[in-house]
């Protein structure tokens, strides 16, 4: 009977021990660190990013869990196996990866609002296989002439605790103003060439404090444009609102403004976890005047069982000048789903966008996670109050991953408006409707 008891003792501690209950981490001193599987990716680079050439002098399943989702947090690995043996002289920590595919052809469609938007383009998000991101598009927004921007990035400079990038913009828009029955009574066909550049250097040496200080410029350069009826509107004949004005000659204008951020944001897959946050003060220079600039934004993500994610963007900016080109607009591609797009616009914005994600399906090249969602904000001139331009809007969708393509996520979204304008539409678009690590600014 004693035989039997320690026989049935011995499966059982064996059985929760495959499960983890009683494994225990491998602890060693001096270890050195062998890396396999890099392909593209700079093996100096990649050993200086995590910082594990002479540091650290001993090994535990603490620095093994950070070191894990630092590595996954570039988001070009697919994944990571990170294994301990011991040696006479102390341990090896074998670091095996499998690298994304990160050149990226880019022929997509997007639509937003009633807005369609075509691109064409590419870009390389592991340039010389140190995670710099550069490449650039083709944008064509419904029947106006093509667009076009350029950019470059390190969205993870200094060890991934900073980042510098900037871009050039070729911006042809059509921004429609609509009357209270948000149908459109007229428009500005808009073109301006627009330069930025961010810069964000950690405060502080600790590896594990997210403080960054910089700051961001832009200069903006603006053609003639004038408003224009829309033909076949049947409502009371209106102008382009007293305020707002377009540049009748070629016009300059400039953004200078001092960045603090944080950031302890961590990806895996479809996954984030952290916050990310940013605010901006600063001086805007139009053709004829000079102004404030004050942009915030903050995004926060909490990972729960079951594969479940929930995500939040506040955003907040304001601007002194009020050409059709600098004041923000409302709606559509980029800030309320199911809205017509540009339904609102202002010199000051604000909004949120809330969303509850769970991957429902993981398969070898395709991972389904679907999204209910809440967005809600409001755009508008000084001298008027926000609940003019306020809106709210929910809805559902679905996103479709590829994980070994770096973000290349399928994102199909159907918003219905409760606020001031009842619409409902379609937002379809590449990667999340929100993403922290964006290609661009």
């Amino acid at each position: 009977m004693n035989r039997f008891i320690r026989i049935i003792l011995f499966f059982i501690l064996r059985l929760l021990g495959e499960q983890g209950a009683f494994a225990q981490p491998l602890e060693c001193e001096n270890p050195t660190f062998k890396i396999q599987g890099l392909m593209r990716t700079d093996e100096v680079w990649l050993r200086d990013y995590l910082s594990i050439d002479g540091s650290p002098s001993s090994w535990s399943q603490d620095q093994h869990d950070k070191l894990r989702t630092k590595i996954l947090t570039t988001d070009i690995f697919t994944s990571v196996d990170i294994q301990a043996s011991t040696t006479p002289n102390g341990c090896v920590v074998s670091i095996d990866l499998k690298e994304k595919w990160t050149r990226i052809p880019v022929v997509r469609g997007a639509y937003g609002g009633g807005t369609p938007l075509l691109i064409l383009g590419g870009y390389e998000t592991n340039s010389f296989g140190r995670l710099i991101a550069m490449g650039g598009e083709v944008r064509r927004y419904g029947g106006m002439a093509p667009g076009a921007f350029f950019f470059f990035k390190s969205p993870r400079a200094w060890r991934g605790r900073g980042l510098w990038g900037g871009e050039l913009w070729l911006d042809r828009r059509r921004r429609d103003f609509f009357d209270d029955e948000a149908k459109i009574y007229g428009y500005v066909s808009s073109e301006s060439w627009t330069g930025k550049f961010h810069l964000l250097y950690p405060i502080s040496d600790d590896g594990d404090d997210g403080w960054q200080i910089g700051f961001q410029s832009q200069v903006l350069q603006e053609n003639p444009a004038r408003f224009k009826r829309q033909s076949g509107y049947s409502g009371p004949r209106k102008e382009l609102p007293e305020d707002l004005s377009v540049n009748e000659k070629a016009g300059y204008g400039g953004v200078i403004a001092p960045m603090l951020a944080y950031d302890n944001l961590t990806v895996e897959g479809l996954n984030h976890t952290g916050i990310k946050s940013k605010l901006s003060l600063g001086g805007a220079r139009g053709a004829d005047s000079a102004g404030r600039f004050a942009e915030s934004e903050l995004y926060g993500f909490l990972k729960l069982p079951g594969d479940v994610n929930l995500a939040g963007r506040l955003f907040a900016a304001s601007t002194s000048q009020n050409t059709v080109a600098a004041v923000y607009y409302l709606g559509g591609f980029d800030s309320i789903r199911g809205l017509p797009d540009g339904i609102h616009y202002g010199d000051t914005i604000a909004y949120g966008n809330f969303e509850a994600r769970v991957i429902a399906t993981k398969m070898k090249y395709a991972h389904l996670q679907p999204a209910i969602f809440l967005d809600t904000g409001s755009a508008w001139m000084r001298g008027s109050h926000f609940s003019k331009g306020r809106e709210t809007s929910v809805g559902g969708g679905i996103r479709i991953s590829i994980p070994q393509v770096y973000r290349f996520i399928i994102r199909v979204d159907y918003g219905v408006s409760i606020g001031n304008t009842k619409s409902r539409g379609l937002s379809i678009g590449l990667n999340q409707f929100f993403q922290p690590y964006k290609l661009v600014f």
